[in-house]
């Protein structure tokens, strides 16, 4: 079984997205696997919260919280799927953000291991059905039922 370390050195990362997978694993107990193009970190038996590729991260977000986070991070997007939105920033946003992208990394790993209900109080197919299904391209936040963006308005 390979470690999170051989992954890391097979893959090549940037500097910074080492740090942030290092940063990881201390803090939490990592299921660290390795696909062609990128390292995936979850809590045990848990999602994939954290996708590592060579330049860039993406992270798991509930929704409810994905619009805060690209507002946070400058440079950052987002990528809305399912019931999950990834935060994705290349190394250099990641290595001006680190402090904050941390932060992220590790909200979105206690989420994943919470289970698919640990955002909202009903089931997890409810839960998509209520969340907003489109984000400014502008700002980077959800956009009203209506599709008005309050920060463009």
């Amino acid at each position: 079984m390979s470690t999170l370390q051989e992954h890391l050195d097979d893959l090549d990362p940037a500097p910074a997205i080492r740090a942030l997978a290092l940063a990881i694993a201390r803090q939490r107990s990592v299921d660290a696997g390795r696909r062609d193009d990128y390292v995936s970190l979850a809590p045990p038996q848990s999602e994939i919260a954290v996708y590592l590729h060579r330049n860039r991260v993406s992270i798991a977000l509930p929704p409810e919280k994905a619009g805060t986070a690209a507002l946070q991070i400058e440079g950052a997007t987002l990528q809305d799927k399912e019931s999950t939105v990834y935060l994705r920033v290349g190394a250099d946003v990641l290595a001006e953000h680190t402090n904050d992208m941390t932060s992220w990394a590790l909200a979105a790993y206690d989420w994943k291991a919470a289970g698919p209900m640990s955002s909202h109080s009903g089931s997890a197919k409810s839960a998509a059905s209520q969340r907003p299904e489109k984000f400014c391209p502008v700002h980077h936040v959800p956009l009203s039922p209506s599709g008005v963006c309050f920060s463009c308005a």
